[in-house]
Order: structure tokens, then C-alpha cells, then sequence
């Protein structure tokens, strides 16, 4: 799973992980509203994530496969349409 911090074009910081084919971001915490209904703390930023442990990757990957399979509204973003920044 290969994440991204990125600005999309409303101007909030995000993360994500690369999709698939990598052309295609998935919003992590978009991804995990639409899955449990409520935000993760993870996904807040990849601070948070990376604090998170074993426990968030492992959030992020059935986030990743909810999206893959469900595609919610809003869970992906063209990677050419947003900013990537430094983790």
C-alpha cells in the first residue's frame, strides 16, 4: 500500500493510499465514514496514522478494499487533479 498526503481542490489536507492501477487516490477517511459511519482518528493526518500502528494499517487496507468494492461517493480522487505533499 503506497499512501499520499495531498490538497485537493478544497484546499484540505488528506491522506490517501495509491489505488491500484495508481492513477487513482483513495480518501482514507471518506473511505472509513462510508464503511463505519463515523471518522477514524488514523486518518486525521499521517501523523495520526502512523502513530496508529498495526491497528491503522490494518484499518487502511479494509478501508482500501471497501472502496475498491463500493466505490462510495467521494472516496476517490484522480491523482492528476490533486497536490501531492511530503508525508
Amino acid at each position: 500500500m503506497k499512501l499520499v498526503t495531498f490538497v485537493a481542490e478544497n484546499e484540505v489536507q488528506q491522506i490517501g493510499a495509491l489505488m491500484e492501477e495508481e492513477q487513482t487516490i483513495g480518501v482514507l477517511q471518506i473511505g472509513a465514514v462510508a464503511m463505519d459511519g463515523v471518522p477514524s482518528p488514523f486518518f486525521m493526518d499521517m501523523l495520526s496514522y502512523l502513530r496508529g500502528g498495526n491497528e491503522a494499517r490494518d484499518k487502511a487496507l479494509a478501508v482500501m478494499k471497501y472502496i475498491a468494492g463500493h466505490s462510495p461517493p467521494n472516496s476517490r480522487v484522480d491523482r492528476e487533479r490533486v497536490k501531492l505533499l511530503a508525508p
